[in-house]
């Protein structure tokens, strides 16, 4: 259905592969795009055409809580997902279309422009949102380190509209850049799955063209073309996140109706231009895009996808199970941790005795969820519920010494879940935190909570996440 889902999921594996191993599961049986994955990949198993239904229950048959599984493609619907759950595996989809529900862990989607509310997700799902996850390769990334100023002078032009280009828009926008006069040179880069190379060619040679064409190149060799090219046309797709990483002013040209989000959005934030306004753009307008482009691809997409995936291994391995009596004294220790006094709305000491009411008030409470989690069975953290009228307001914590590993989203994953499975009445969950607590607040904002003022509290956020029948 496309080669790109095969190409960033690529991309994606190869910042893994120092922490994972990881194995392709695929249809495509055309042998070079099956070779270029055989380099990325620990192991690449042939998937047979059949039902999608058979195909999701013997790929859940072979994999189990210990493992992610990552979707990336347009069949793996609802049903499809489902199936993948029961294995109790850890599911990710890469997504660019929301077209359906999901009942992913993680979605990842880099198109930017997207929010959470266009999702229909399980209240645990965490989002994963914009050019910040790009999934372009390692030596793109690298790239974007060292940008280098561009020459507006330099009249030569990229162009590159996909490996496949199935409907050769190539030629066409060749063709008609160069009926504009607009620019001195051509680049153009065609993949391996481009079938209309040789009438391409002849075009060039018989229009008298200044045209190169740059056939099946490596990353590498893809950089230093796109160095040399101040100027681009591209699909709005991972090729223009790649573009841009190098830095250029670049025109967009949809050839597919997935690429919508990425053009509107690329166009609204101006980092790029839609083809038709080419001769429009100013000189100052294309160096605001090429100095914003640099703001949004700062090369360190690697880094952030190793400390999902790193924080992916928590909710793995933690234990979620209901606070006990015997949790008394270390809850009580937690809950007087100085910073966690310095986030909580009343930052006076805790006594034992009012610590020990409260603690067991609660654990006996029904209208109350109060839950710890363990790592190979030591204490890591707290998460509880307050219920009323279909409403729980939660407050979490992660114990003092387990503080910069990543465990607040992760807890809060957890927790809600659990609070799915024993409580089926619940249709809200509210949390409040302190305008200074940033570490909390980037731990909710991975969710489908919608932040707003608090009027309840001071100097304080409130997230709110609504859920019902999306709550499988």
């Amino acid at each position: 259905m496309g080669l790109g889902h095969i190409i960033r999921s690529s991309a994606l594996c190869r910042m893994l592969n120092n922490t994972f191993e990881c194995i392709l599961l695929t249809r495509c049986s055309i042998p070079w795009v099956l070779e270029l994955a055989g380099k990325t990949y620990h192991e690449i198993i042939r998937l047979p055409e059949e039902d999608f239904e058979e195909e999701a229950k013997k790929i859940s048959a072979r994999v189990g809580a210990k493992d992610i599984v990552l979707l990336d493609g347009y069949d793996f619907k609802t049903a499809y997902q489902q199936s993948i759950k029961a294995s109790q595996a850890i599911l990710v989809c890469i997504d660019d279309i929301h077209a359906y529900p999901f009942l992913a862990d993680c979605i990842i989607n880099h198109s930017g422009g997207i929010s959470k509310t266009d999702y229909n997700a399980p209240p645990y799902c965490q989002f994963f949102l914009g050019p910040s996850f790009s999934l372009i390769g390692l030596p793109f990334q690298e790239a974007a380190k060292r940008r280098k100023n561009i020459d507006l002078e330099s009249r030569r032009c990229l162009i590159c509209l996909g490996g496949a280009d199935p409907g050769n828009q190539t030629l066409a926008v060749l063709k008609q850049l160069a009926e504009k006069r607009l620019f001195d040179k051509y680049e153009i880069i065609v993949g391996s799955g481009y079938v209309y190379k040789s009438l391409l060619v002849e075009e060039i040679k018989r229009n008298g063209y200044s045209a190169t064409v740059h056939h099946a190149v490596s990353p590498e060799e893809m950089i230093i073309v796109m160095e040399q090219c101040p100027f681009a046309v591209c699909a709005p797709s991972t090729v223009a996140y790649e573009y841009m990483s190098v830095g250029g002013v670049l025109f967009l040209h949809q050839i597919a109706d997935n690429q919508k989000d990425v053009i509107r959005f690329m166009i609204a934030e101006k980092l790029a231009f839609p083809l038709e306004q080419i001769t429009q753009v100013s000189p100052d307008e294309c160096r605001q895009a090429v100095s914003k482009q640099a703001l949004y691809f700062d090369g360190l997409s690697a880094e952030r996808f190793t400390k999902l995936f790193q924080n992916f291994l928590l909710l793995r391995d933690l234990q979620v199970r209901a606070a006990l009596p015997d949790d008394l004294q270390v809850t009580f220790e937690w809950a007087n941790d100085k910073l966690v006094r310095e986030q909580s709305y009343s930052r006076n000491a805790i006594t034992i005795a009012t610590h020990t009411k409260w603690f067991l008030e609660k654990i006996q409470d029904s209208r109350c969820r109060y839950f710890i989690l363990e790592n190979n069975g030591m204490p890591v953290g707290q998460i509880r519920f307050d219920i009323e009228n279909g409403k729980a307001t939660l407050g979490y914590l992660v114990a003092p010494g387990e503080r910069n590993k990543g465990l607040g989203p992760v807890i809060l994953a957890l927790g809600i879940k659990q609070l799915m499975k024993v409580v089926k009445d619940c249709n809200e969950i509210v949390g409040f935190v302190k305008n200074t607590n940033i570490a909390s607040q980037k731990a909710f904002e991975r969710f489908s909570f919608i932040k707003t003022n608090a009027v309840e509290y001071p100097d304080s956020v409130k997230y709110t996440l609504f859920y019902g029948n999306n709550s499988q």
